[in-house]
């Protein structure tokens, strides 16, 4: 006879025989060990895969640890609800879920809108040559290193040429909070910007509030009086820091 398993003839003697199929195997082939005893509950593959399982061992959904099925004599878990949890303290869980989401996706669609106006602002700036020309702040292929090698260049230019050099550093104290709102918007009118584009900057800055908040050693949460913002640009805007550069680029004057 034939092994149902590997096709392969084998004697009658050889192998375990299923009881419900009653078909031959090697005993290789369904990996039982020599000289270990068949029960006559044992199965071979095929039988176990359509006969329904009815343990908690033998779950039909495949992954699925034991441990993780309720066995017969146990008690189901209780819900939160049932363990003291109130209905309303699960309601108000799901309402602050609701509301950070929203204000999640408020500031992600804020983030793209700021990100766009970047972007065509900054191609304006550069299609014009309004920014002055070694302005690293802020800037595509600028950075400190550029500054500096600059700086380095211009003045060992100087000596060669017997000339000295005089450095004059400024640092602002809060730059982007000393912008005058109402001074950035004639720059930007002089610069060519049309009036449309000006009147949206000018809604950009108005009805912006500023609150303070603190926690003090109970992790009690204190808040200020929200206040109306009037000079500078908004912290942490991905157009603050162009802004200024825009701000102040007049500062500078190639004689």
């Amino acid at each position: 006879m034939k092994c149902s398993a590997c096709g392969k003839f084998m004697a009658a003697a050889e192998g375990v025989t299923c009881p419900k199929c009653d078909r031959k195997s090697h005993r290789a082939c369904v990996k039982v060990p020599e000289g270990v005893q068949v029960q006559p509950t044992w199965l071979c593959p095929d039988c176990k895969i359509r006969t329904p399982r009815k343990s908690d061992q033998n779950t039909p959904v495949r992954g699925l640890n034991s441990e993780y099925i309720i066995k017969q004599g146990e008690e189901k878990p209780q819900s939160p609800v049932a363990q003291g949890f109130k209905e309303s303290e699960l309601a108000l869980e799901l309402r602050r879920f609701r509301e950070e989401l929203r204000e999640t996706r408020e500031e992600f669609r804020s983030f793209r809108q700021e990100m766009f106006d970047l972007q065509q602002l900054t191609l304006y700036l550069d299609r014009k040559k309004i920014l002055p020309e070694m302005q690293s702040g802020f800037r595509k292929n600028h950075s400190t290193t550029t500054a500096l090698a600059q700086l380095n260049d211009d003045v060992l230019t100087a000596q060669d040429e017997g000339k000295g050099t005089i450095l004059v550093l400024l640092d602002f104290s809060r730059a982007f909070d000393c912008i005058n709102v109402s001074l950035l918007l004639s720059k930007l009118h002089y610069y060519g910007f049309s009036s449309s584009a000006v009147q949206w900057f000018d809604s950009y800055f108005k009805n912006r509030l500023q609150t303070v908040e603190l926690s003090d050693d109970r992790g009690t949460l204190i808040r200020s009086q929200s206040k109306k913002i009037k000079a500078g640009a908004p912290q942490g805007s991905n157009l603050a820091p162009i802004l200024f550069s825009v701000y102040s680029a007049d500062l500078v004057k190639k004689h």
